[in-house]
C-alpha cells in the first residue's frame, strides 16, 4: 500500500499547455489615458498623466476603485522616464486563455488575460529606445513591467499603490511574523507579500513574479501610498530586457484570495533543453531531525537541540520512523559533515570517510523507499567547480535533494546564484530547498527541481528562546505569505516546549495537538518537512494509531483546494483539500478562545458519493507530559461510514486548537454511522456537533 501511496505523490514538474487562443485587437489611438480590462470586463487597469504630465494608474473592479491614482515608472540612470510625459501609445491587445499543469494547491490553472504593451514618450528618454509598459490584466488582478530604453542601469521605481486609509493591513516578512494593523497606522518597511481588506469586503495582495536576474523590493508606507523600493540601488539592464512582474491580486473573497495563482502564470516556463527529465523530481512528506529532540538532551543557546541528531545511527532511526508512516525523504542537517565526535558528525564514524557513510545511509534510506537530503551553507558552493564536485559527490552518494542556507538578501546577484544551483543540482538529479532566503517569486515554476523554501518564519522559531509563533499568525499565513507559493514552515511538533507560543496580547498560551497536526494542510509545500520526531512518531504507533494512518495518507500537492465560508484571516480557517476523489478538511483556530464553527459546508463532497470518513478531534496538550520520555500521546479520534454531503457538522475549537476530517471516497451512498471510543451509533443526517 505504502508503494501505492508514494508512487501516487511523484509528479513530473513541467507546466502542459492544452489550450492556447491570441486574440490580437487594433489599437492605434494616441492619447493621454489608455486602459486594459480583463477578460470578464470588470476589472480595468488604467494609465494616464497628470497636468503636469507625470505617469500615474488607477485599478478599479466594477467601477469599485482599488487603486486610487498612483505613480508608476523606472528612474533610468539620471533620467525620470514618469515624468515629462508627452503620449502614450498602446499595442494591439492579445488574449491568452490555457490551461497549465500547476503543483501545489491544484493540479491545473487556466492561464486566461489580456495583455497590451504601452510604450511612453517623455522628454526625459534621451536614449530612444522602447520606454514601455508591459500590463496583464486577468480576471483576478493584474500586473505590470518595465523595460529598459537602452543599456544602462535602474535606480529607483516610481511604482506605488494608493490605498485607502482605513483599509486593514496583513504582512510580515521571512524573519517577522505576521502583524495585522490598519494602513493609516502602519510605519515599517515589508518584503514579500503584503495583504489588504477593504470595508465593502474586497481585498487586495501585492507580490512579484518572474524575479530572475532583476532585484527585490521592499514596499514603504506613507500615509495611504505604499511604495515599491528596490533592494539593489542600482540594476544594469539591456535594451528591451523587463523587470520583474510588480503583481496585484484581487479578490472578493478569502478562496479566490488564498488560491490567487498569477505568481506562477507570469512565471516563464522550464526550459526543455533542461529538465528534458524530471523523473527524479518527487514530491512527499519528510522528517526533519533539527526539531526531534532527544529525551534528557539541553538547549543551546539559540534554543535547539540539535546536537546529537546528525549522526549514522540517529538517522537510520529517522529512515525507520519514515518508513512507518509512508513518508518519502528524511533531511539531515548542519554537523553531517563534520567529524564524528561521538554524537555528531559522519566523517571519520568506524573509520570512513563522510562520503562513505551518507551512501550507506542513502542505501539503508532506499531499501526502505526513503530519500536522503542533506545541508550545506551557500557560502560553500559560489565556486561553480566546487558546486559541480560537491553535486556530483551527493549524486554519487545516492542522495535525492539538498538544503542550502543563509543566503543574502534578494540582490540581483543573489537572484542569479540561485538560478545557477538550480541548473546545476538539475545535471545531477537534485532537488532543492532553500533557507535563509526571500519568499518565492514563481521561480520553480521556471526550475520545477526547487521543491520549497523558507522565506517564512516557521516552526523553527517555536522554542523557549524564540517563542514568538502564534495561533494568530499560523491562521493568517495562508492569506498573505503563501500566496507567494511554497513555504517550508516545517510543521507539526507534539513537544509541548515547542507549541508553547506568546500571543500578540502578551500571554502566554500553546497550540493543541490537533492545530499542530493540522497546520500540515494549512501550507502547501511539494516536499514538506515535518518536525516531529521519532519518539513522537513511536509514541502515536503505540497511543494513536489513527494518527499514524492520516501521516501515511497525507499528500503535499493537491488536486483542488477550497477555503470554506466562516474563514477569517487571523482567527479561524477551513481549508478544504482533495486528491483524487478523497478530501481533507483542515481547521485552526487563531484565537485565544474556545469557538464553536456552526453548519461547515461539506457541498465539496460529490453529491452522488459517500465517505468513509474520520475525524481527529481537539486535544489541549499537558506542559506537564513529555511524549518524548514516553508519557502517552492520547489523540481523540472518530470514524463516520458512509457520510455524505448533506452531513449536518458543527466543530467545536479549543484556544488555538484545530480539526482534521479525512473523507475516503466509496462509490456507493449508505447510512452514516459514527464509531468512537463511546461505542457504535446509527445517525441518519441528525446534527452532529465535533
Amino acid at each position: 500500500m505504502r508503494d501505492i501511496l508514494r508512487n501516487k505523490k511523484q509528479w513530473i514538474a513541467l507546466p502542459l499547455v492544452h489550450l492556447l487562443t491570441c486574440i490580437c485587437i487594433p489599437n492605434n489611438s494616441h492619447a493621454q489615458s489608455q486602459e486594459l480590462t480583463s477578460p470578464d470586463g470588470k476589472l480595468t487597469f488604467n494609465l494616464f498623466t497628470s497636468n503636469a504630465n507625470w505617469l500615474y494608474y488607477t485599478v478599479s473592479h466594477d467601477n469599485f476603485q482599488l487603486i486610487d491614482n498612483s505613480s508608476i515608472g523606472i528612474r533610468f540612470d539620471n533620467k525620470t522616464l514618469y515624468s515629462q510625459v508627452s503620449n502614450i501609445t498602446s499595442s494591439n491587445q492579445i488574449t491568452v486563455d490555457e490551461n497549465l499543469a500547476y503543483r501545489g494547491h491544484r493540479s491545473n490553472i487556466r492561464n486566461h488575460y489580456n495583455e497590451k504593451t504601452f510604450s511612453i514618450t517623455s522628454n526625459n528618454n534621451i536614449w530612444g529606445g522602447p520606454n514601455q509598459i508591459q500590463v496583464r490584466v486577468f480576471n483576478g488582478g493584474l500586473a505590470f513591467r518595465y523595460s529598459a530604453p537602452t543599456n544602462g542601469n535602474v535606480r529607483y521605481e516610481a511604482t506605488s499603490f494608493k490605498l485607502s486609509q482605513n483599509t486593514d493591513i496583513w504582512y510580515g516578512d521571512r524573519e517577522q511574523t505576521q502583524q495585522h494593523t490598519k494602513l493609516l497606522n502602519w510605519n515599517n518597511d515589508q518584503g514579500g507579500i503584503v495583504t489588504a481588506k477593504y470595508d465593502n469586503g474586497y481585498y487586495l495582495a501585492l507580490g512579484e513574479s518572474n524575479n530572475q536576474d532583476y532585484t527585490g523590493i521592499k514596499y514603504y508606507p506613507s500615509a495611504n501610498n505604499i511604495r515599491a523600493e528596490i533592494t539593489d540601488g542600482s540594476v544594469p539592464m539591456q535594451t528591451g530586457q523587463f523587470t520583474a512582474w510588480r503583481t496585484v491580486h484581487i479578490a472578493q473573497n478569502l478562496n479566490d484570495l488564498a488560491h490567487s495563482t498569477l505568481i506562477p502564470q507570469l512565471a516563464d516556463r522550464p526550459d526543455q533543453t533542461i529538465y528534458d527529465d524530471t523523473s527524479y523530481i518527487k514530491p512527499g512528506v519528510a522528517l526533519w531531525s533539527w526539531l526531534g529532540m532527544n529525551p534528557g538532551s539541553n538547549y543551546d543557546e539559540n534554543g535547539y537541540k540539535p546536537a546529537n541528531q546528525m549522526n549514522i545511527p540517529r538517522q537510520k532511526e529517522y529512515i525507520d520512523a519514515a518508513d512507518l508512516i509512508g513518508a518519502e525523504h528524511i533531511l539531515v542537517d548542519f554537523g553531517w559533515k563534520l567529524n564524528y565526535n561521538g554524537t555528531r558528525g559522519f566523517n571519520n564514524y568506524r573509520g570512513k570517510s563522510k562520503w562513505q557513510n551518507l551512501s550507506e545511509l542513502s542505501s539503508y534510506g532506499e531499501n526502505k523507499g526513503v530519500g536522503v537530503w542533506v545541508w550545506e551553507n551557500e557560502d560553500q558552493l559560489r565556486d561553480a567547480s566546487t558546486r559541480d564536485q560537491f553535486f556530483q559527490n551527493l549524486q554519487n552518494s545516492g542522495v535525492s535533494g539538498i538544503k542550502i542556507d543563509f543566503f543574502d538578501g534578494e540582490y540581483s546577484s543573489t537572484l542569479t546564484y540561485l538560478q545557477d544551483i538550480l541548473k546545476d543540482a538539475d545535471e545531477h538529479e537534485l532537488m532543492v530547498n532553500f533557507h535563509g532566503v526571500h519568499v518565492p517569486n514563481g521561480l520553480d515554476t521556471t526550475f520545477p527541481n526547487e521543491m520549497t523554501r523558507e522565506g517564512i518564519r516557521g516552526l523553527e522559531h517555536s522554542n523557549p528562546k524564540h517563542n514568538d509563533i502564534t495561533a494568530e499568525t499560523n491562521a493568517i499565513l495562508p492569506f498573505t505569505r503563501m500566496i507567494a507559493g511554497h513555504g517550508d514552515y516545517t510543521p507539526v511538533t507534539l513537544n509541548p516546549d515547542r507549541m508553547l507560543t506568546n500571543y500578540s496580547q502578551g500571554d502566554a498560551g500553546g497550540t493543541t495537538y490537533t492545530h499542530q497536526l493540522a497546520t500540515m494542510g494549512m501550507y502547501i509545500s511539494p516536499v514538506l518537512h515535518l518536525g516531529l520526531s521519532v519518539e513522537e512518531i513511536n509514541n502515536l504507533n503505540a497511543n494513536s494509531p489513527d494518527i499514524i494512518t492520516y501521516l501515511t495518507d497525507m499528500e503535499t500537492v493537491w488536486d483542488e483546494s477550497i477555503v470554506l465560508e466562516g474563514s477569517e484571516i487571523g482567527k479561524q480557517v477551513m481549508i478544504a483539500r482533495r486528491t483524487g476523489n478523497d478530501w481533507f478538511l483542515f481547521a485552526i483556530n487563531g484565537e485565544q478562545l474556545s469557538v464553536t464553527l456552526n453548519d461547515v459546508d461539506l457541498s465539496f463532497l460529490d453529491d452522488a458519493a459517500s465517505y468513509d470518513t474520520m475525524f481527529i478531534l481537539d486535544k489541549a496538550a499537558d506542559i506537564n507530559t513529555d511524549p518524548e520520555l514516553g508519557d502517552p500521546l492520547l489523540i481523540p479520534t472518530m470514524h463516520v461510514n458512509n457520510l455524505q454531503s448533506n452531513y449536518d457538522l458543527d466543530i467545536n475549537l479549543l484556544s488555538a486548537g484545530g480539526f482534521i476530517a479525512q473523507f475516503k471516497y466509496i462509490p456507493e451512498p449508505g447510512i452514516a454511522m459514527i464509531i468512537s471510543a463511546c461505542g457504535l451509533l446509527i445517525m441518519t443526517r441528525r446534527k452532529n456537533m465535533i
